[in-house]
Protein backbone atom coordinates (compact mmCIF):
# COMPACT_ATOMS: atom_id res chain seq x y z
CA UNK A 1 0.00 0.00 0.00
CA UNK A 2 1.27 3.50 -0.94
CA UNK A 3 1.52 5.52 1.59
CA UNK A 4 1.24 9.32 0.78
CA UNK A 5 4.05 11.62 1.78
CA UNK A 6 2.70 15.38 2.25
CA UNK A 7 5.71 17.90 2.04
CA UNK A 8 5.50 20.59 4.38
CA UNK A 9 7.03 23.39 3.31
CA UNK A 10 7.26 26.49 5.55
CA UNK A 11 7.96 29.88 4.38
CA UNK A 12 9.36 32.46 6.94
CA UNK A 13 7.55 35.37 6.69
CA UNK A 14 9.37 38.63 8.36
CA UNK A 15 7.49 41.77 9.37
CA UNK A 16 9.16 45.42 10.05
CA UNK A 17 7.04 46.78 12.47
CA UNK A 18 8.04 50.32 14.25
CA UNK A 19 6.56 51.81 17.04
CA UNK A 20 3.95 54.66 17.25
CA UNK A 21 5.14 58.00 16.99
CA UNK A 22 8.78 56.83 15.58
CA UNK A 23 9.65 58.86 11.83
CA UNK A 24 12.08 56.95 9.71
CA UNK A 25 15.91 57.47 9.86
CA UNK A 26 16.64 58.94 6.22
CA UNK A 27 20.33 60.43 5.58
CA UNK A 28 20.92 64.30 4.66
CA UNK A 29 21.48 65.43 1.37
CA UNK A 30 25.35 66.13 -0.23
CA UNK A 31 25.79 69.92 0.81
CA UNK A 32 26.71 71.62 -1.96
CA UNK A 33 30.34 72.96 -2.43
CA UNK A 34 30.98 76.66 -2.56
CA UNK A 35 34.06 78.29 -4.18
CA UNK A 36 35.25 81.84 -4.13
CA UNK A 37 33.71 84.08 -6.71
CA UNK A 38 35.38 84.44 -10.85
CA UNK A 39 36.32 88.15 -11.53
CA UNK A 40 38.88 90.41 -13.98
CA UNK A 41 39.87 93.51 -13.39
CA UNK A 42 39.31 96.44 -15.03
CA UNK A 43 42.36 98.32 -16.70
CA UNK A 44 42.91 101.45 -15.13
CA UNK A 45 41.54 104.90 -16.86
CA UNK A 46 41.29 108.69 -16.17
CA UNK A 47 45.43 108.77 -14.32
CA UNK A 48 45.70 112.42 -12.28
CA UNK A 49 48.28 113.46 -9.72
CA UNK A 50 46.15 111.83 -6.89
CA UNK A 51 43.38 109.44 -7.90
CA UNK A 52 42.91 106.94 -11.25
CA UNK A 53 39.57 104.61 -12.17
CA UNK A 54 39.56 101.10 -12.11
CA UNK A 55 37.05 98.60 -11.71
CA UNK A 56 36.14 94.96 -12.07
CA UNK A 57 33.33 92.57 -13.57
CA UNK A 58 32.11 89.11 -11.43
CA UNK A 59 31.16 86.69 -13.57
CA UNK A 60 30.23 84.15 -10.80
CA UNK A 61 29.59 84.25 -7.18
CA UNK A 62 30.63 80.86 -6.85
CA UNK A 63 27.60 79.45 -5.27
CA UNK A 64 27.24 81.91 -2.41
CA UNK A 65 26.28 85.47 -2.27
CA UNK A 66 29.06 88.21 -3.07
CA UNK A 67 29.48 90.31 0.25
CA UNK A 68 32.07 93.02 -0.51
CA UNK A 69 33.94 93.65 -4.01
CA UNK A 70 36.29 96.76 -4.80
CA UNK A 71 40.04 96.96 -5.95
CA UNK A 72 43.02 97.01 -3.70
CA UNK A 73 45.93 98.37 -4.78
CA UNK A 74 49.66 99.52 -3.12
CA UNK A 75 53.07 100.87 -4.16
CA UNK A 76 54.19 96.76 -4.07
CA UNK A 77 53.15 93.75 -5.77
CA UNK A 78 50.46 91.40 -4.74
CA UNK A 79 48.02 94.33 -2.82
CA UNK A 80 45.59 92.67 -0.59
CA UNK A 81 42.12 93.44 0.90
CA UNK A 82 44.26 94.16 3.79
CA UNK A 83 45.30 97.51 2.74
CA UNK A 84 43.98 100.24 0.61
CA UNK A 85 40.67 99.18 -0.96
CA UNK A 86 37.63 100.25 -2.50
CA UNK A 87 34.19 99.12 -1.29
CA UNK A 88 31.86 99.43 -4.61
CA UNK A 89 28.72 97.35 -3.08
CA UNK A 90 27.74 93.42 -3.50
CA UNK A 91 26.62 90.98 -5.80
CA UNK A 92 28.03 89.89 -9.30
CA UNK A 93 28.13 91.86 -12.34
CA UNK A 94 30.54 95.03 -13.50
CA UNK A 95 31.58 97.82 -11.20
CA UNK A 96 34.19 100.60 -11.00
CA UNK A 97 36.14 102.07 -8.80
CA UNK A 98 37.39 105.42 -7.56
CA UNK A 99 41.35 105.31 -7.07
CA UNK A 100 41.85 108.44 -4.58
CA UNK A 101 44.59 109.66 -1.48
CA UNK A 102 47.42 108.58 -4.32
CA UNK A 103 50.95 110.29 -4.43
CA UNK A 104 51.72 112.22 -7.35
CA UNK A 105 53.94 110.54 -9.99
CA UNK A 106 54.30 107.36 -8.25
CA UNK A 107 53.53 103.58 -9.20
CA UNK A 108 50.94 101.84 -8.00
CA UNK A 109 50.24 97.39 -8.08
CA UNK A 110 46.21 97.19 -8.41
CA UNK A 111 43.76 94.15 -8.60
CA UNK A 112 40.00 93.87 -8.37
CA UNK A 113 38.36 91.69 -5.88
CA UNK A 114 35.10 89.72 -4.67
CA UNK A 115 34.45 87.79 -1.34
CA UNK A 116 31.67 85.72 -0.28
CA UNK A 117 31.88 82.89 2.12
CA UNK A 118 34.47 81.06 0.86
CA UNK A 119 37.04 83.73 0.55
CA UNK A 120 38.43 86.66 -1.83
CA UNK A 121 39.46 86.23 -5.19
CA UNK A 122 41.46 88.45 -7.12
CA UNK A 123 41.80 89.65 -10.93
CA UNK A 124 44.40 89.80 -12.40
CA UNK A 125 47.36 91.94 -11.42
CA UNK A 126 48.25 95.26 -13.09
CA UNK A 127 49.96 98.53 -12.20
CA UNK A 128 50.05 102.24 -13.24
CA UNK A 129 51.89 105.36 -12.33
CA UNK A 130 50.44 108.80 -11.40
CA UNK A 131 51.28 111.80 -12.94
CA UNK A 132 53.87 114.18 -11.77
CA UNK A 133 53.00 117.56 -10.39
CA UNK A 134 53.56 120.35 -12.35
CA UNK A 135 56.55 122.32 -12.13
CA UNK A 136 55.52 125.38 -10.90
CA UNK A 137 57.80 128.73 -11.13
CA UNK A 138 57.16 131.24 -7.44
CA UNK A 139 58.27 134.72 -7.97
CA UNK A 140 58.23 137.44 -5.34
CA UNK A 141 58.91 140.75 -4.51
CA UNK A 142 60.30 142.35 -1.40
CA UNK A 143 63.33 143.33 0.47
CA UNK A 144 66.20 141.96 2.81
CA UNK A 145 67.97 143.99 5.59
CA UNK A 146 71.83 143.41 4.99
CA UNK A 147 72.15 145.20 8.77
CA UNK A 148 72.30 148.49 7.13
CA UNK A 149 70.05 148.97 4.17
CA UNK A 150 67.04 147.49 3.00
CA UNK A 151 67.98 145.86 -0.34
CA UNK A 152 65.18 145.27 -3.21
CA UNK A 153 64.82 141.53 -3.91
CA UNK A 154 63.73 139.19 -5.85
CA UNK A 155 63.00 135.59 -5.19
CA UNK A 156 62.66 133.26 -7.76
CA UNK A 157 62.01 129.39 -6.31
CA UNK A 158 63.04 130.41 -2.92
CA UNK A 159 66.52 131.58 -4.57
CA UNK A 160 66.69 135.76 -3.86
CA UNK A 161 68.58 137.78 -6.09
CA UNK A 162 69.52 141.52 -5.10
CA UNK A 163 68.28 144.62 -7.58
CA UNK A 164 70.01 147.04 -5.50
CA UNK A 165 73.66 147.08 -4.18
CA UNK A 166 72.71 147.93 -0.13
CA UNK A 167 74.60 150.38 -0.29
CA UNK A 168 71.31 152.43 0.09
CA UNK A 169 66.97 151.82 0.97
CA UNK A 170 65.48 150.05 -1.88
CA UNK A 171 62.67 148.23 -2.12
CA UNK A 172 60.40 145.78 -4.91
CA UNK A 173 56.65 146.10 -4.46
CA UNK A 174 55.34 144.24 -7.35
CA UNK A 175 56.19 141.51 -9.85
CA UNK A 176 54.86 140.39 -13.09
CA UNK A 177 56.35 137.94 -15.40
CA UNK A 178 55.51 137.68 -19.28
CA UNK A 179 57.38 135.04 -21.25
CA UNK A 180 60.71 134.69 -20.36
CA UNK A 181 60.78 138.23 -18.81
CA UNK A 182 60.22 139.14 -15.54
CA UNK A 183 58.67 142.63 -14.31
CA UNK A 184 60.13 144.29 -10.80
CA UNK A 185 58.41 147.25 -9.53
CA UNK A 186 59.66 149.30 -6.58
CA UNK A 187 61.69 152.30 -4.96
CA UNK A 188 65.42 152.93 -4.89
CA UNK A 189 67.23 155.80 -2.86
CA UNK A 190 69.07 157.25 -5.11
CA UNK A 191 70.85 161.32 -4.44
CA UNK A 192 68.22 162.63 -1.95
CA UNK A 193 65.13 160.99 -3.11
CA UNK A 194 63.52 157.68 -3.44
CA UNK A 195 62.60 157.18 -6.89
CA UNK A 196 60.05 155.12 -8.27
CA UNK A 197 61.92 152.18 -10.00
CA UNK A 198 61.27 149.23 -12.78
CA UNK A 199 63.70 146.61 -13.02
CA UNK A 200 62.63 143.93 -16.49
CA UNK A 201 65.51 141.11 -16.00
CA UNK A 202 67.00 143.03 -13.45
CA UNK A 203 68.07 145.49 -15.53
CA UNK A 204 66.44 149.24 -13.21
CA UNK A 205 65.11 152.35 -14.58
CA UNK A 206 63.79 155.43 -13.26
CA UNK A 207 59.80 156.01 -13.45
CA UNK A 208 59.67 159.76 -11.49
CA UNK A 209 61.70 162.25 -11.44
CA UNK A 210 65.16 162.31 -9.69
CA UNK A 211 64.41 165.28 -7.90
CA UNK A 212 60.85 164.11 -5.94
CA UNK A 213 59.90 161.47 -3.95
CA UNK A 214 57.87 158.71 -5.69
CA UNK A 215 57.15 154.95 -5.25
CA UNK A 216 55.98 152.21 -8.18
CA UNK A 217 53.55 149.38 -5.92
CA UNK A 218 52.31 147.39 -8.67
CA UNK A 219 52.76 146.09 -12.05
CA UNK A 220 50.41 144.42 -14.60
CA UNK A 221 51.69 143.15 -18.28
CA UNK A 222 48.86 143.24 -20.97
CA UNK A 223 50.62 142.09 -24.40
CA UNK A 224 52.82 143.98 -24.95
CA UNK A 225 52.42 147.20 -22.63
CA UNK A 226 53.52 147.50 -19.08
CA UNK A 227 51.25 149.54 -16.35
CA UNK A 228 52.56 150.46 -12.97
CA UNK A 229 50.81 151.75 -10.47
CA UNK A 230 51.93 154.31 -7.36
CA UNK A 231 52.65 157.58 -6.61
CA UNK A 232 54.98 160.49 -7.40
CA UNK A 233 55.62 163.73 -5.27
CA UNK A 234 54.94 167.07 -7.18
CA UNK A 235 54.91 170.31 -5.76
CA UNK A 236 54.90 169.14 -2.17
CA UNK A 237 51.35 166.77 -2.83
CA UNK A 238 51.46 163.19 -3.52
CA UNK A 239 50.26 162.57 -7.01
CA UNK A 240 48.16 159.49 -7.96
CA UNK A 241 50.18 157.90 -10.79
CA UNK A 242 49.61 155.51 -13.08
CA UNK A 243 52.48 154.63 -16.01
CA UNK A 244 52.37 152.87 -19.31
CA UNK A 245 55.21 151.76 -20.87
CA UNK A 246 57.41 154.29 -19.07
CA UNK A 247 54.69 156.88 -19.88
CA UNK A 248 53.09 158.64 -16.65
CA UNK A 249 49.68 159.70 -16.28
CA UNK A 250 48.50 161.57 -13.43
CA UNK A 251 44.79 159.94 -11.48
CA UNK A 252 44.64 162.97 -9.21
CA UNK A 253 42.08 165.70 -10.14
CA UNK A 254 42.56 169.29 -9.87
CA UNK A 255 42.65 171.17 -7.34
CA UNK A 256 46.42 170.46 -6.78
CA UNK A 257 45.69 170.38 -2.80
CA UNK A 258 44.14 166.94 -3.35
CA UNK A 259 46.52 164.21 -2.48
CA UNK A 260 46.83 160.72 -4.25
CA UNK A 261 48.25 157.30 -4.18
CA UNK A 262 47.86 153.99 -5.83
CA UNK A 263 48.82 150.66 -4.56
CA UNK A 264 47.10 148.17 -7.81
CA UNK A 265 46.51 148.01 -11.47
CA UNK A 266 44.75 145.56 -13.52
CA UNK A 267 43.72 145.79 -16.93
CA UNK A 268 40.73 143.87 -18.35
CA UNK A 269 40.66 144.12 -22.04
CA UNK A 270 40.89 147.89 -23.23
CA UNK A 271 40.09 148.66 -19.60
CA UNK A 272 42.18 150.17 -17.09
CA UNK A 273 41.62 149.88 -13.23
CA UNK A 274 43.99 151.39 -10.38
CA UNK A 275 43.32 150.97 -6.96
CA UNK A 276 44.25 153.69 -4.31
CA UNK A 277 43.09 156.63 -2.10
CA UNK A 278 42.33 160.13 -2.46
CA UNK A 279 42.35 162.84 0.10
CA UNK A 280 42.47 166.39 0.68
CA UNK A 281 39.77 170.01 0.30
CA UNK A 282 37.35 168.56 -2.10
CA UNK A 283 37.13 165.10 -1.50
CA UNK A 284 34.84 164.36 1.40
CA UNK A 285 35.90 166.04 4.01
CA UNK A 286 39.63 165.95 3.60
CA UNK A 287 40.36 162.22 4.63
CA UNK A 288 41.77 159.51 2.64
CA UNK A 289 39.00 158.18 0.23
CA UNK A 290 39.22 154.91 -1.11
CA UNK A 291 39.27 155.00 -4.67
CA UNK A 292 39.09 153.10 -7.42
CA UNK A 293 39.64 154.87 -10.66
CA UNK A 294 38.58 152.90 -14.29
CA UNK A 295 40.14 154.68 -17.69
CA UNK A 296 41.17 157.42 -15.20
CA UNK A 297 37.66 158.37 -13.68
CA UNK A 298 37.68 157.79 -10.12
CA UNK A 299 34.93 156.41 -7.86
CA UNK A 300 34.72 156.61 -4.59
CA UNK A 301 34.09 153.46 -2.24
CA UNK A 302 34.19 155.42 1.07
CA UNK A 303 32.52 158.97 2.15
CA UNK A 304 36.05 160.43 3.57
CA UNK A 305 34.21 160.58 6.84
CA UNK A 306 37.67 158.23 7.73
CA UNK A 307 40.51 157.20 6.65
CA UNK A 308 40.09 154.13 3.89
CA UNK A 309 42.34 152.86 1.17
CA UNK A 310 41.62 150.56 -1.96
CA UNK A 311 44.80 148.09 -1.84
CA UNK A 312 44.13 145.24 -4.07
CA UNK A 313 42.12 145.05 -7.46
CA UNK A 314 41.41 141.95 -9.42
CA UNK A 315 38.68 142.35 -12.45
CA UNK A 316 36.36 138.88 -13.32
CA UNK A 317 34.25 139.55 -16.73
CA UNK A 318 31.95 142.57 -15.67
CA UNK A 319 32.57 142.00 -11.92
CA UNK A 320 35.38 144.86 -10.10
CA UNK A 321 37.10 143.35 -6.63
CA UNK A 322 38.16 145.46 -4.69
CA UNK A 323 39.93 145.54 -0.89
CA UNK A 324 41.81 147.34 1.74
CA UNK A 325 41.06 149.30 4.64
CA UNK A 326 39.26 151.28 6.29
CA UNK A 327 37.32 152.31 9.82
CA UNK A 328 36.71 148.84 11.34
CA UNK A 329 39.24 147.40 9.80
CA UNK A 330 40.05 145.30 5.98
CA UNK A 331 37.25 146.46 3.32
CA UNK A 332 36.12 144.33 0.66
CA UNK A 333 34.17 145.66 -2.44
CA UNK A 334 32.39 144.16 -5.37
CA UNK A 335 31.39 146.22 -8.37
CA UNK A 336 31.94 149.45 -5.33
CA UNK A 337 29.41 147.61 -2.86
CA UNK A 338 30.59 146.96 0.72
CA UNK A 339 30.59 143.39 1.47
CA UNK A 340 31.17 142.35 5.50
CA UNK A 341 33.99 139.97 6.51
CA UNK A 342 34.37 139.07 9.99
CA UNK A 343 37.54 139.32 12.04
CA UNK A 344 38.77 141.17 8.98
CA UNK A 345 42.09 143.23 10.22
CA UNK A 346 43.37 144.12 6.99
CA UNK A 347 42.87 143.14 3.52
CA UNK A 348 46.02 143.68 1.05
CA UNK A 349 45.12 141.60 -2.69
CA UNK A 350 42.83 139.86 -4.13
CA UNK A 351 42.42 136.93 -6.14
CA UNK A 352 39.58 135.16 -8.48
CA UNK A 353 40.20 131.64 -9.64
CA UNK A 354 36.88 130.62 -10.91
CA UNK A 355 33.46 131.24 -8.82
CA UNK A 356 36.29 131.29 -5.70
CA UNK A 357 37.26 134.83 -3.64
CA UNK A 358 40.46 134.80 -2.65
CA UNK A 359 41.80 137.40 -0.40
CA UNK A 360 45.17 137.87 1.34
CA UNK A 361 45.26 140.07 4.55
CA UNK A 362 45.70 139.76 8.42
CA UNK A 363 42.72 138.71 11.23
CA UNK A 364 41.81 140.67 14.30
CA UNK A 365 44.90 140.53 16.90
CA UNK A 366 47.21 142.97 18.00
CA UNK A 367 49.74 143.21 15.03
CA UNK A 368 47.37 141.39 12.74
CA UNK A 369 47.80 137.46 12.12
CA UNK A 370 48.23 136.58 8.29
CA UNK A 371 45.46 135.22 6.89
CA UNK A 372 43.60 134.18 3.46
CA UNK A 373 39.75 134.02 2.50
CA UNK A 374 38.10 131.97 0.42
CA UNK A 375 34.91 132.96 -0.04
CA UNK A 376 34.54 134.60 3.23
CA UNK A 377 36.41 131.85 5.06
CA UNK A 378 39.42 132.83 7.48
CA UNK A 379 42.42 130.40 7.26
CA UNK A 380 45.02 131.70 9.89
CA UNK A 381 48.49 131.01 8.25
CA UNK A 382 51.15 129.42 10.20
CA UNK A 383 53.18 132.03 11.99
CA UNK A 384 55.28 132.51 14.89
CA UNK A 385 54.00 136.31 16.35
CA UNK A 386 52.26 138.66 14.35
CA UNK A 387 52.28 139.40 10.26
CA UNK A 388 50.60 140.30 7.75
CA UNK A 389 49.42 138.31 4.17
CA UNK A 390 50.75 140.76 1.57
CA UNK A 391 49.42 139.10 -1.70
CA UNK A 392 47.63 135.73 -3.25
CA UNK A 393 48.41 133.87 -6.32
CA UNK A 394 46.17 131.14 -7.33
CA UNK A 395 47.29 128.26 -9.74
CA UNK A 396 45.20 125.42 -10.85
CA UNK A 397 44.27 124.00 -7.24
CA UNK A 398 47.51 125.75 -5.54
CA UNK A 399 46.73 129.06 -3.02
CA UNK A 400 50.00 131.25 -3.10
CA UNK A 401 50.52 133.56 0.04
CA UNK A 402 53.71 135.78 0.23
CA UNK A 403 53.79 138.11 3.37
CA UNK A 404 55.90 138.11 6.90
CA UNK A 405 56.10 136.71 10.03
CA UNK A 406 57.66 138.26 13.45
CA UNK A 407 60.08 136.55 15.18
CA UNK A 408 60.49 138.33 17.78
CA UNK A 409 60.84 141.35 16.20
CA UNK A 410 62.58 140.26 13.39
CA UNK A 411 59.92 140.29 10.54
CA UNK A 412 61.09 137.38 8.24
CA UNK A 413 59.47 137.37 4.64
CA UNK A 414 57.32 134.30 4.38
CA UNK A 415 55.52 132.79 1.51
CA UNK A 416 52.57 129.92 1.95
CA UNK A 417 51.19 127.15 -0.39
CA UNK A 418 48.19 125.82 0.28
CA UNK A 419 48.96 126.49 4.19
CA UNK A 420 52.03 125.24 4.48
CA UNK A 421 54.94 128.37 5.28
CA UNK A 422 58.51 128.46 4.02
CA UNK A 423 60.66 131.22 5.18
CA UNK A 424 62.38 132.77 2.66
CA UNK A 425 66.63 133.35 3.28
CA UNK A 426 68.28 135.09 4.03
CA UNK A 427 67.38 136.20 7.35
CA UNK A 428 70.02 138.80 8.41
CA UNK A 429 68.23 141.90 9.75
CA UNK A 430 64.37 141.22 8.67
CA UNK A 431 62.99 141.02 5.97
CA UNK A 432 59.17 141.18 4.16
CA UNK A 433 57.90 139.70 1.05
CA UNK A 434 55.37 142.39 -0.74
CA UNK A 435 53.94 140.23 -3.89
CA UNK A 436 53.84 136.84 -5.34
CA UNK A 437 53.22 135.77 -9.12
CA UNK A 438 52.96 132.38 -10.01
CA UNK A 439 54.01 130.43 -14.05
CA UNK A 440 53.75 126.95 -14.89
Amino acid sequence: MKHLRILTIIVPLFFSCSKSGNTPITSPPPTPTVYVPTITTVAVISITTSSAISGGNITSDGGASVTARGVCWSTVPAPLVSGNVTSDGTGTGAFASNITGLAPGTTYYYRAYATNSAGTAYGTEANFTTLPLATANVYIAGTVNNGSHDMATLWKNGTATYLTSGSANAGAKGVAVSGTDVYVVGWEHIGSYDIARIWKNGAGTSLSALNSNGVANSVFISGTDVYVAGYENIGGYDVARIWKNGVATSLTPPPSSIQGFTYSCYVSGTDVYVAGYLGGAGIGVGLSTATVWKNGTPSYYTDGNSNAYAKGIYVSGTDVYAVGIGSGGGRVWKNGVLTAYSNMYDANSVFISGADVYIAGAASAPGGYPTVWKNGSATILPHIDYGNAYSVYVLGSDVYVAGYDSNGGLNLARFWKNGIGTTLSPTIAGAQAYSIFVTP
